[in-house]
């Protein structure tokens, strides 16, 4: 019987792609101790060692370790595949929320809403991490962490859903009015129910659109659009606003959890570094010239080849094998 874990092949790949045992733990949010132990007890399952330890010089694979890393990539990858049909057959939510909290804020806040969270989604499991403004900020950026419990007060003008350098999925099961229609055209790719609407509501009530709205709507349908939809107010059918540009899809409401699970996976699958690259680029390509856009281009064409995710990515496709990309 094989008495190895998952969790220690994930652990050894994170210290071989990390060259660390510290920033293997730090990479996958645990203990410098529960690595060690993880992967000793790895090698001691193997009866070979996987990882010479260098004092305050990181570590470097043995053949041995060189020789399982391939299959162990393969088998993780599988195993999240595995994960992902029985959580889309059964239609549970479920996964993982990596939830960074200011330290103040934990104690207050944490509590009633982990229990409001477990009673909903028993299935969905939290990953929470304290730490001050500055370093959550920081980790939200980077995708580190999916959501942050911070206070409003000195927030930069840059903590927006578009310099949020990860593909951002929008799933609209029912009526986006005002704000909460603005927010969704605000993410990088919107799902919503044949069955949802849209409505810029504001003008019923004597506003104008806010949340960005002023800015995506003519981007996204056109100026003549753009007004018609601001100035009248109408409902917009999910269909339609597919049709005119202003959604990714609409989908038939039976099919629409799978469609926004899928498509969300697929997403947390592939190199989302140069994903954030490439979302980046285009919107700061919608205020440059082409002589600005292709520099630009190049540069961060330059950043993309030397990450790691380039690197997975030439060696899977020379080892025929699926890429296992960290977003890094």
């Amino acid at each position: 019987m094989h008495r190895f874990t998952l969790r220690q092949l994930e652990y050894l790949i994170a210290c071989v792609d990390h060259g660390s045992i510290a920033a293997a733990a730090e990479a996958v949010s645990v203990s410098q101790p529960t690595i060690s132990v993880a992967i000793t007890k790895l090698e001691q399952q193997f009866g070979s060692q996987l990882l010479i330890r260098q004092h305050a010089q990181g570590v470097i694979p043995t053949t041995t370790a060189k020789n399982i890393l391939p299959n162990a990539r393969i088998l993780l990858n599988q195993a999240d595949e595995l994960q992902h049909d029985a959580m889309t057959a059964n239609e549970i939510v479920s996964g993982t929320i990596r939830l960074g909290s200011f330290i103040t804020l934990a104690p207050v806040i944490l509590p009633n809403l982990i229990k409001k969270l477990m009673k909903d989604y028993p299935q969905i499991h939290l990953d929470i991490t304290e730490g001050t403004q500055e370093k959550l900020i920081k980790e939200l950026k980077n995708g580190k962490i999916d959501v942050a419990l911070l206070y409003d007060i000195d927030l930069s003008n840059d903590i927006n859903l578009c310099s949020m350098r990860k593909p951002i999925v929008a799933a609209v099961n029912g009526v986006a009015a005002g704000a909460g229609a603005n927010i969704a055209l605000a993410c990088d790719l919107t799902i919503a129910k044949e069955s949802a609407s849209f409505i810029q509501a504001f003008s019923k009530i004597g506003l104008i659109p806010d949340s960005g709205g002023t800015w995506w709507l003519p981007r996204l349908v056109g100026m003549q659009r753009a007004k018609a939809l601001a100035f009248f107010g109408d409902k917009l059918s999910a269909k339609d606003a597919e049709n005119m540009g202003l959604i990714y899809k609409a989908v038939r409401d039976e099919d629409f959890k799978n469609v926004v699970s899928e498509t969300a996976t697929r997403l947390s699958k592939m190199p989302t570094y140069a994903l954030g690259l490439t979302k980046t680029a285009l919107h700061e390509g919608m205020s440059s010239d082409i002589e600005e856009q292709l520099a630009r281009e190049l540069d961060y064409q330059f950043r993309a080849a030397e990450s790691d995710d380039y690197a997975e990515g030439v060696a899977s496709f020379l080892e025929k094998r699926t890429p296992n990309f960290q977003g890094k």
